[in-house]
């Protein structure tokens, strides 16, 4: 059996859980193929992408940029968006020994509900081979084969929520509640008032609870030698995680050009930054307000910087 010398240290991966700024959406945009068509913005259509869109960004986007300087790898999720809860949900599982097919043969294939399917979910009773695009395959990581986790923090709006009032259950998330004219409205505001509370108060509840599932689910992998990190695409979690000193030792903020910004959504303001003000690159950008290449190739310098800075200690 093949065995590594005595002074030699194993490479291990990493894996970035995250929702689209770290799939890296759209930055197949800076092909300039013939192949690429712009979608409306905020939207994504994955009939529009081609397997070579999807092999450009994933050598583009910001954890490849980071594995590339270890010499090592990188694990994304395979689809694209995401929210917190299933961030825990998904990452728990797929670091599950429970789960290999390797310690547990003929055991059957986990799959959970995908992020973007959730409040289809009216009957409960989907399964894998009636909505098989509902469903992500839980796929077993080896924890050793893994030494760094890097989360990127998504609206805890995306967060689902269930609703009971009389005879009506509903699991939405908190994005399509807000919407003024849209069908569940009217079914939030009772159930605020069922439970007295008001919309802040429950808000911050999913807030909180979004947080604590992310601190479960990298508390498990540090128990398990691996080491965490977080950073923040909008600013609501900053006031909380400044206030968590477990959470503050493991943020991650963003150095450029002598300022320092505390989240993506404020590095963002960085003229270029983003695919929709992007002018070195595109005579017309796009509509689209995803992170831009250099906006990637920033975030991945300061992640390096602090993984390094720590290795250092």
């Amino acid at each position: 059996m093949m065995k590594y010398k005595p002074d030699a240290t194993p490479i291990k991966g990493m894996v970035f859980a995250g929702c689209s700024f770290t799939w890296g959406q759209n930055l197949h945009y800076y092909t300039n193929s013939k192949t690429v068509i712009e979608d409306k913005p905020y939207n994504f259509n994955p009939i529009f992408i081609t397997r070579a869109h999807v092999a450009f960004k994933d050598a583009v986007r910001y954890p490849r940029l980071v594995a590339n300087h270890f010499n090592t790898y990188e694990i994304v999720h395979a689809k694209n968006g995401g929210s917190n809860k299933k961030m825990y949900e998904y990452w728990s599982e797929c670091f599950s020994r429970q789960n290999s097919v390797l310690l547990n043969p003929g055991k059957p294939t986990k799959y959970v509900h995908a992020y973007a399917y959730d409040y289809f979910k009216d009957s409960g009773k989907e399964t894998f081979e009636s909505h098989p695009k509902w469903f992500d395959k839980i796929e077993y990581i080896d924890t050793d084969d893994i030494s760094h986790f890097i989360l990127q923090l998504t609206p805890y709006n995306r967060d689902t929520v269930q609703l009971e009032v009389g005879d009506v259950q509903k699991e939405i998330t908190l994005s399509l509640l807000w919407n003024p004219t849209g069908p569940f409205r009217d079914l939030y505001l009772d159930w605020l008032n069922l439970n007295n509370k008001t919309v802040g108060q429950h808000n911050e509840e999913v807030l909180l609870n979004s947080l604590a599932s992310v601190k479960t689910l990298l508390q498990q992998l540090e128990d398990k030698n691996i080491k965490t990190y977080i950073l923040t695409w909008p600013n609501d979690f900053l006031e909380y995680i400044k206030k968590d000193s477990w959470f503050s030792e493991r943020f991650i903020t963003f150095d450029y050009e002598g300022k320092n910004y505390l989240s993506m959504d404020d590095l963002m303001t960085v003229p270029g930054f983003k695919l929709s003000n992007d002018t070195d690159n595109f005579e017309v950008p796009t509509l689209d307000d995803h992170p831009s290449l250099k906006c990637h190739r920033v975030v991945a310098d300061n992640i390096i910087k602090r993984i390094e800075q720590d290795n250092a200690k």
